[in-house]
């Protein structure tokens, strides 16, 4: 018997052939759903705002601290007006709201060794300065603290009394918080063109390279003043001077006005964001400069570009490209 076609089976036909032909009888694909942006995974601002406390060492081959009518007129000296007061083994000293001790321990572990250049190299260190250091047989701690006023009131102080005790006890002096042991000329050069807070000898900028030229650049001396450690990478190596140059400001900003994680920061046009630094490396593929890197510091947080898709990292390095003009 001859089949019958009718309309319906020849719109069924056609709409089968044109289902197989493009698609069109089936459901549209959906959107690729939006990547996130750094600025919807930061979380809620919570800054970091501790009491300042700076320390100083003095490597020396003596068991004694200074005499302490001898630091009294040694800090006079210095324009420092102080009450000393303490033993051969203990000494405590206050001067314009910051307290400060005094106490002989053992020295330190990362001493730089003479036999190290890169050692040498990374703190300006002569061989014959490293090798005194390297011989000291004891370690004069100083710790300062401001239980009034502002932090930075802390810095200036400390370095008067860490000097005042490397000079009468002929000692090396050196910094645990930012990891700097200081060639005797040049501290004396950096101290006479400023004796008040310069934020050179507060805040250090460590850096890292990658094969690829990019660099991971980090402080370490904020702490001192009860704020957040700043960490920026990738960083392109076209910018990187510039940008540390950037970063010294933002952490001058800091010590003022205290950050943290989730907090916004302007530097002229350019807005980035502070992430807790690990949280931050986490996004960033393996390989990238500064995601491994450990650097000391209790509160650390990276700068970032808000609106960068999470991850990627070649935003974040247009991002500091922005922020060096």
């Amino acid at each position: 018997m001859p089949t019958t076609i009718t309309r319906k089976h020849l719109s069924l036909g056609l709409c089968g052939g044109l289902l197989l032909a493009a698609g069109c009888a089936g459901p549209p694909p959906a959107p690729a759903a939006p990547k996130p942006t750094v600025a919807s995974i930061v979380g809620d601002e919570q800054v970091i705002a501790e009491p300042a406390k700076k320390v100083f060492g003095v490597l020396f081959d003596g068991d004694v601290l200074p005499d302490t009518d001898a630091l009294e007129n040694a800090l006079a000296r210095r324009q420092v007006l102080a009450d000393v007061r303490g033993t051969s083994q203990s000494v405590e000293i206050g001067s314009q709201g910051v307290v400060c001790e005094l106490s002989i321990g053992a020295p330190p572990d990362d001493v730089p060794d003479p036999g190290i250049h890169p050692e040498l190299a990374a703190q300006g260190l002569s061989v014959d300065e490293a090798t005194a250091m390297h011989a000291a047989k004891a370690s004069i701690t100083v710790v300062c603290v401001v239980p009034e006023g502002t932090v930075r009131s802390v810095l200036p102080v400390a370095e008067a009394v860490a000097e005042a005790v490397a000079d009468l006890s002929n000692g090396h002096l050196f910094d645990p918080q930012t990891g700097r042991y200081w060639p005797q000329a040049e501290w004396q050069q950096s101290r006479a063109k400023s004796n008040r807070f310069a934020i050179e000898r507060a805040v250090r900028v460590l850096r890292t390279r990658a094969s690829d030229g990019t660099w991971c650049l980090a402080t370490r001396g904020l702490g001192a003043f009860g704020r957040v450690e700043l960490d920026v990478f990738p960083v392109p190596a076209e910018v990187v001077d510039q940008v540390e140059v950037k970063l010294r400001v933002l952490a001058d900003v800091i010590i003022e006005e205290p950050k943290g994680p989730g907090s916004t920061v302007a530097l002229g046009p350019v807005a980035g964001v502070l992430m807790d630094r690990a949280r931050y490396a986490a996004t960033l593929p393996d390989g990238t400069v500064g995601k491994d890197v450990s650097t000391p510091g209790e509160h650390r947080v990276a700068l970032a570009d808000p609106r960068a898709d999470v991850g990627d990292a070649a935003a974040q390095a247009h991002f500091y490209f922005r922020l060096s003009r």
